[in-house]
């Protein structure tokens, strides 16, 4: 590891402080609706968003040498130019490559360097960042649990619950999985997706049926999955077939 992160070294997981968590609850709330990340508009932010983009496509093509040169590029431009929330969401794809290559010290690291970036940031502007936040602590919780640190794990995913008490509301599943699905976590997407769209067929919702069949479809694709696959193009076309007669 070239760049010089934030907190780095092993150790607890930071414990997290007290804080209102009803009023993060009803923030967080407020997001589930918006959880599709649309492109940036300005081309600052743009070429951020980019940046990361083919950080991740070198990720999923399993191109770790690429993927761990640009990611650690992205990561020092990112801290030298105090873009706090890229380098937070570099380091949080950084410590999963890391954790593919099997060094669990650099990962565990970037992890508690992320977890407490994302917490500075939460506490400037509050909202716009909590989805992000989850997001991390769910990748920590799980690495601390995988390195067998229950306590440790288990400190975050009450911060997890207190912030978001509706993790099952197939807003948040979606945007988990996309974020996993971008990372080339198919598995687990594809695990997030499944829990989405049993939610949504149960509430009747035909347009958010069609997006999530959109994002899944492809991953059973890539998964392999190919009988699922033609089962949901199936629903997929019966399902437009109904939309397009709401119309009528």
């Amino acid at each position: 590891m070239h760049t010089t992160t934030p907190g780095s070294g092993g150790g607890a997981a930071c414990r997290p402080e007290q804080y209102d968590s009803a009023s993060a609850a009803s923030s967080f709330a407020q997001l589930l609706s918006e959880c599709a990340t649309p492109k940036p508009r300005l081309t600052v932010e743009r070429s951020r968003w980019g940046s990361l983009e083919l950080c991740r496509e070198a990720l999923r093509k399993h191109d770790y040498t690429s993927a761990k040169k640009r990611y650690e590029n992205l990561l020092k431009t990112s801290l030298v130019q105090s873009n706090s929330r890229t380098a937070a969401k570099a380091m949080c794809d950084l410590a999963h490559l890391h954790l593919l290559l099997g060094e669990t010290a650099q990962s565990d690291a970037l992890y508690k360097s992320a977890y407490k970036e994302w917490k500075a940031i939460v506490r400037q502007a509050h909202s716009t960042a909590m989805m992000d936040y989850i997001h991390c602590l769910l990748d920590y919780s799980k690495f601390l649990r995988q390195a067998g640190r229950l306590e440790d794990a288990l400190i975050l995913e009450a911060r997890v619950e207190q912030i978001n008490p509706s993790t099952m509301n197939p807003y948040f599943a979606i945007s988990r999985a996309d974020l996993l699905a971008a990372r080339g976590q198919d598995s687990e997407a594809a695990d997030y997706y499944e829990q989405a769209l049993l939610d949504v067929t149960m509430k009747h919702d035909l347009d958010l049926q069609l997006r999530v069949l959109d994002k899944l479809i492809p991953l059973y694709v890539r998964l392999k999955e190919l009988q699922l696959a033609d089962s949901m193009e199936h629903r997929r076309k019966e399902l437009r077939k109904q939309k397009s007669a709401r119309f009528l």
